[in-house]
């Protein structure tokens, strides 16, 4: 018996370790013969100065083997956990409870907000497509093994949180997993000698994530101009960028910037179009890119840690790939070789992040980038794909660094743009992390969702990030307005039904509604642009989109203050309704609405075709947004159905709020503009 709150504590060890393997983002592991489990007898227990320290032993084919437990007492309890085996072993921590909890956090995971009941691996890699909807989760396996299941993430946490008033943060990088499936019982298991990490005690969800992230970092605000309205995600060149933006422009949408991904221009691939991973600019492509800047547009890029081959490339002036080769900064084969990792129909060699050389190399890159190109931020892409059996110049163990290296990979941008001196005013938005990536990171954003209603991956899947992750410390964090996956790619039969994905017009401003109360609103045209409805395509769209634009820069004053406690408390500023009140115990398993701050209720919605919307209030008297004379009192809790047409979703603020000034003023904001 243990602190906190007198837990159970008891240690198993199982000889051998799980081998794994990648491929293209996407990680699959042969287990061992896991009944071999065996329970630690603990036979010598020492009161030492700042804990207790335990001695035990189990038998490997007949011979013992020793093991050493340390808690250090305090406000926490860390925890360590050494074997004295020289073969490799796995080891498992379970955590026994009197009766069941809710579990939240694991970083961010796309279907399941309440973790109870389901078995979850922290090891960083694609989430998939599909995740379980079929025929295209088998079809996509069939094709490329990417598609992937509902408890893969590309930034999950070695962390999480029970509603029984504390939190476990693992330390360990190795591939571990969480384990809620036994009632009574909650397990971390590392493929490991040992385990280490520190049980959080907190009063309150609020209390346990300021301890959490006391540990795994906190993240800073974001600069002031990202919250003056949308960052329009455009591509095509300098011509049709320039087209979009006077159309954008002549509906009165307020831009905060431009997000041009395809600064480095176009290939043509086999899912469609895709970038030259070369970090330079296409000058033919885009050849007048300062004119942005000039008209008053923020602009923004795209990076990740590949190096492709240019040579096919109609015109480039430096080939990075052939420089990093040089200079010995890329990841090897065992053999020393280069290490090229596909995608799609072409192969592209990473970065290797554990090499200070590297790190500098790439800071080089950055600035030069900051000072000739004039932006403003970028997305920091992938990182989840470092092969297990690759050579790393910095660290021996690549099935260790594997987690590590989506953390490094944020460190870099990050140090890159404070060498610069740059941090108030230029961030990254990242999709790839692990327990520690709150502390490095700017501003996350949930990935490659489909462009669906469906809750395994689609609009649904991106709020169960946002809000998983805010129990983990990723408490900035937003999803691409509309999705970004359409599979109605090239050569797929258009006869097979289930299979093609595209976004509708409906599916765009739901999605703009709900993007519309998080940290940014930014709107992506997806995989396959000219076979998604654009914001473009209508005025009735372009007004939708616009008035949502116009309430995402209204509640600027009240995201600023959320953001201050994202830095100094580690709150996330889109939460569970549970982290807000935790008294109502109906609120624990709810996931289709949240919270902005503590005073705005959000339930967004997340099917077709729906314009009503089940509303779960707690304690409280609030008012509707668009509406404030319209107001319901609860003293208890209660549910309701609420009117949510195209344009009006359910939000509600507390009656009590230090904002309702604001609030109120934000239902007088018209609908459109002359």
């Amino acid at each position: 018996y243990l602190p906190p709150n007198g837990l159970r504590l008891s240690i198993r060890v199982c000889p051998g370790r799980r081998s794994f393997e990648e491929s293209r983002g996407f990680c699959t592991w042969t287990p061992v013969n896991r009944s071999g489990w065996k329970t630690v007898r603990w036979d010598e227990q020492m009161e030492v100065s700042n804990g207790i320290e335990f001695r035990g032993s189990y038998s490997f084919e007949g011979t013992p083997r020793t093991f050493h437990f340390a808690v250090t007492e305090g406000p926490d309890a860390l925890l360590q956990v050494t074997s004295s085996a020289p073969e490799e072993c796995a080891i498992a921590l379970d955590i026994h409870f009197d009766k069941p909890t809710p579990f939240f956090g694991a970083g961010a995971q796309f279907t399941h907000v309440n973790l109870a009941g389901r078995r979850f691996s922290i090891l960083a890699q694609e989430p998939g497509i599909g995740r379980g909807i079929q025929p295209l989760t088998w079809f996509m396996n069939r094709v490329a093994g990417a598609g992937g299941s509902d408890v893969q993430s590309s930034c999950p946490s070695n962390q999480f949180t029970t509603a029984a008033g504390w939190a476990w943060v693992g330390d360990n990088l190795e591939p571990s997993f969480l384990d809620f499936s036994s009632p009574g019982r909650a397990t971390v298991e590392v493929e490991s000698n040992s385990l280490s990490g520190t049980l959080v005690v907190g009063q309150t969800p609020k209390d346990i994530t300021e301890g959490v992230t006391n540990i795994v970092g906190r993240m800073p605000p974001l600069p002031s101009w990202t919250q003056n309205g949308a960052l329009i995600g455009l591509q095509g060149g300098s011509e049709l960028v320039n087209k979009r933006v006077q159309a954008i422009t002549s509906k009165h949408i307020p831009i905060a910037g431009l997000w041009l991904q395809d600064w480095v221009g176009q290939r043509k691939t086999s899912v469609g179009k895709q970038l030259w991973w070369n970090w330079e600019r296409d000058r033919e492509h885009y050849p007048t890119w300062n004119d942005f800047e000039q008209q008053g547009y923020r602009v923004l890029s795209y990076f990740n840690p590949f190096l492709i081959d240019p040579t096919e490339k109609p015109s480039f002036s430096r080939n990075f790939l052939e420089e990093a080769r040089e200079k010995g900064l890329l990841v090897k084969k065992e053999d020393g070789t280069p290490y090229p990792v596909q995608n799609t129909s072409f192969f592209a060699e990473l970065l290797d992040f554990s090499n200070p050389e590297a790190v500098k190399w790439f800071q080089t890159l950055i600035a030069e980038h900051l000072e000739n190109d004039r932006v403003s931020g970028w997305m920091a892409d992938f990182a989840e794909a470092l092969p297990f059996d690759a050579a790393l110049n910095g660290a021996d163990d690549a099935v260790a660094y594997h987690n590590a290296y989506p953390v490094e990979w944020a460190r870099a941008n990050r140090t890159a743009i404070a060498k610069a001196g740059r941090e108030d005013d230029v961030f990254f938005f990242s999709r790839s992390g692990h327990t520690r990536s709150p502390g490095v990171g700017r501003c996350f954003w949930l990935g490659d969702q489909l462009t669906s209603w469906h809750k395994e991956d689609g609009i649904h899947s991106a709020l169960a990030g946002i809000l998983s992750g805010g129990f983990s410390g990723f408490s900035i964090s937003h999803s691409d307005i509309g999705g970004y996956t359409t599979t109605a790619v090239p050569g797929m039969p258009p006869i097979l039904p289930g299979l093609v994905y595209r976004r509708s017009a409906e599916l765009l401003m739901r999605w703009a509604e709900l993007n519309a109360f998080t940290c940014l609103f930014r709107s992506h045209e997806g995989n396959q642009p000219s076979k998604n409805v654009q914001l473009w395509d209508s005025d009735t769209l372009m007004e939708h989109f616009g008035f949502f634009a116009r309430i995402f820069a209204a509640l600027a004053p009240y995201r600023t203050a959320l953001f201050d406690e994202a830095s100094k408390r580690g709150y996330p500023l889109v939460r569970h309704s549970y982290f807000v009140f935790p008294e109502d115990l109906d609120l624990a398993n709810e996931d289709k609405q949240f919270f902005l701050g503590d005073d705005l209720l959000v339930a967004p919605v997340l099917e077709k075709g729906q314009d009503v919307k089940r509303v779960r209030f707690p304690a409280g008297t609030w008012a509707s947004l668009w509406d404030p004379s319209e107001k319901f009192h609860t003293s208890t809790g209660a549910t309701r159905m609420c009117s949510a047409p195209i344009g009006s979703p359910s939000v509600w603020f507390n009656q009590d709020s230090s904002h309702v000034t604001l609030f109120q003023r934000i239902g007088e904001i018209p609908r459109t503009l002359s």
